[in-house]
């Protein structure tokens, strides 16, 4: 019998220590090009929401492994559609898009504006009505406020999208734009980004808030197409650490670095 035990316990001495589970790995797309909450800098995928999204991340290792990857919007938009993406950031709510199953807890409230350059006189303010005849660019994919929506579909403004927000900004420049539909922090932001490019003997483009359009809540939007596919119980985590990261003010600890003061 110690034969017995003793050949047992070499045996058990020489197996190699139990192995943990391999976490689920879960890949995450974001806008590609929307400083300063998501955008691609010299290679790296950069923003306060990817800082965040990579903070929140750590919180739910080991069981958990998520990559963060960037893609054009409206590109991402369609895979999300087409179940291609399983998760999506950081689209605003909206109805239409009954392609998304739900919605994360709010990230952010994003507050959009609309401005016009300085040489448009006088400044238009009463939306719609002042606004007629005038060309309002938007990025492409990007969800309008509801007033914006509803002026458009009356025929009642003129609305052109480009790729991104220095896109917008380089043809209100070039005067082909007359104003600008986007958040207050981005808008700041590319414009800083567009000025500190200018050519020797170029002005630097001045603009001017016209009128507030919505307050908007940021998300992640998990795709109808794709959330079955997610590993049980990722959605209620992910969320709930989003919640909690919010409630403790991370949030507003990374506007603080990343958002440059508003005049």
């Amino acid at each position: 019998m110690r034969r017995f035990f003793t050949a047992l316990l070499l045996i058990l001495i020489g197996l190699p220590p139990a192995r943990a589970a391999d976490p689920a790995r879960v890949l995450i797309y974001g806008d590609a090009a929307y400083p300063p909450y998501s955008y691609v800098e010299q290679g790296q995928f950069r923003g306060l929401y990817v800082e965040a999204l990579r903070e929140i991340a750590q919180g739910l290792a080991p069981d958990y492994e998520i990559e963060l990857r960037p893609v054009p919007w409206r590109r991402g938009l369609r895979m999300l559609e087409q179940g291609e993406a399983l998760v999506l950031f950081p689209p605003y709510r909206r109805a239409e898009r009954e392609y998304i199953a739900r919605y994360s807890p709010p990230l952010l409230t994003e507050t959009v504006v609309l401005v016009c350059r300085e040489g448009l006189q006088p400044l238009p303010r009463n939306f719609p009505s002042q606004f007629a005849g005038l060309r309002i660019g938007v990025n492409a994919g990007f969800a309008l406020s509801d007033r914006l929506v509803e002026a458009r579909q009356k025929g009642l403004v003129q609305v052109e999208d480009a790729v991104d927000s220095l896109a917008n900004l380089r043809k209100l420049q070039l005067g082909h734009l007359d104003c600008y539909a986007n958040d207050r922090r981005a808008i700041a932001l590319s414009l800083q980004l567009l000025n500190q490019q200018l050519r020797p003997g170029q002005q630097a483009l001045r603009l001017n808030e016209a009128t507030e359009l919505s307050a908007e809540t940021v998300h992640l939007a998990y795709g109808l197409a794709g959330v079955d596919r997610l590993p049980p119980g990722f959605i209620a985590r992910l969320d709930a650490a989003i919640a909690a990261y919010v409630q403790r003010g991370g949030m507003e600890r990374l506007l603080r670095r990343y958002v440059p003061p508003q005049p």
